[in-house]
């Protein structure tokens, strides 16, 4: 029943201009569950995102430059996330975003010589990549700029910047190595 649903909910969309597919990802949140999701799913499409299958967006999950969002199979960005997907944001396959985290794929420039106020300066743009099998704490903020290793933790709270190797739990601000995430061996009796 789903199935038919979503390619119908595609098609319309599809043919939806742009400024009503906006208008009416912010509508979505008053639709819960499934059929939010669907909704939020087929708009993403529309507005240009680069979805997996099986992709999740939460309730209140406010996207800016979904042209330049691509993701894996198998991905939820759960209620509240922020994505500033301008700069470019790729993720991979089997990652979950956790409630009210941030990717922001944008850094303020602030020249000290430049007399304009810091507020006018430009914006500088540097991708973030997350790779597979990552696990994004609740409230963490992923900046410009960050490569996230496979199976990699980021603990709720830390501030994500620079090359995080895979295999690891991070956590802090700025985020750093806590210990590494390793594959238990079955014990033997």
């Amino acid at each position: 029943m789903a199935q038919p649903l979503f390619l119908v909910l595609a098609f319309v969309f599809r043919i939806l201009p742009r400024a009503l597919a906006k208008w009416a990802w912010h509508l979505s949140n008053l639709w819960p569950g499934a059929i939010g999701a669907m909704l939020r799913y087929a708009l993403a499409l529309r507005l240009g995102a680069q979805l997996g299958d099986n992709v999740f967006f939460g309730a209140s999950v406010f996207v800016d430059g979904f042209e330049h969002l691509k993701t894996g199979a198998n991905v939820t960005f759960h209620r509240g996330c922020y994505i500033d997907a301008r700069g470019g944001i790729t993720i991979g396959d089997n990652v979950s975003v956790a409630h009210g985290s941030s990717l922001i794929s944008f850094e303020h420039g602030f020249d000290p010589v430049d007399p304009q106020p810091i507020k006018y300066q430009p914006l500088e743009f540097r991708p973030i990549l997350v790779a597979d099998d990552v696990w994004v704490g609740a409230g963490v903020r992923i900046l410009a700029g960050t490569r996230l290793g496979a199976r990699s933790v980021v603990a709720a709270g830390a501030v994500a910047r620079g090359e995080m190797i895979g295999g690891k739990l991070w956590g802090g601000v700025p985020a750093r190595a806590l210990r590494d995430i390793s594959v238990r061996e079955a014990s033997t009796s």
